[in-house]
């Protein structure tokens, strides 16, 4: 907050949650499914917090943050999200190197979370275990563009001359 009166506690982390759902609901088609927090552009640097239904990933980018308000902050989404689970990532990120911040795998921070996590998008059904190494959350929601492209491509195909192609990434 730019105001020096204003307390960063707990009920400071819930009012940005709920400004950044709200803003969500404008313009995101599925909000059980996205990138919740985006850092500064939702005045929260250094947490990122993406959405699977009732599964939370989140991650600090920023050591002071996770260091001063790591509680405040999955406090917060408990209250506003009421998830099953949060799940707290470490992974390899440029602003955690810089800080000197430890990179570690991935922890149940709150809940209980059975993987893997379905994601049904259109005609798309992804699986994945939001705990394991390697994973790249926000990737995950950058990538729609392409696959509702892919969606279109796939509705053009003429299923009675030729099957309909099944198609695999594996790419991260």
């Amino acid at each position: 907050s730019d105001n020096v009166a204003v307390p960063i506690d707990q009920a400071f982390f819930v009012q940005r949650v709920i400004r950044a759902l709200a803003h969500r609901q404008q313009f995101v088609q599925d909000v059980m499914h996205c990138r919740l927090v985006n850092s500064e552009g939702d005045l929260l640097p250094g947490i990122l917090c993406d959405r699977y239904d009732d599964t939370i990933c989140v991650q600090f980018t920023s050591a002071a943050m996770e260091c001063l308000f790591e509680t405040h902050v999955l406090d917060a989404l408990e209250e506003v999200l009421e998830p099953r689970a949060i799940i707290q990532r470490y992974d390899l990120h440029r602003d955690r190197q810089l800080e000197h911040a430890p990179i570690r795998a991935p922890t149940l921070a709150r809940g209980q979370y059975t993987a893997p996590t379905v994601v049904a998008e259109g005609a798309f059904s992804f699986e994945a275990d939001l705990l394991s190494e390697g994973w790249c959350s926000g990737r995950f929601f950058e990538d729609r563009p392409l696959r509702l492209l892919l969606r279109q491509r796939l509705a053009t195909c003429d299923s009675d001359s030729a099957p309909v192609p099944q198609v695999l990434s594996l790419f991260t």
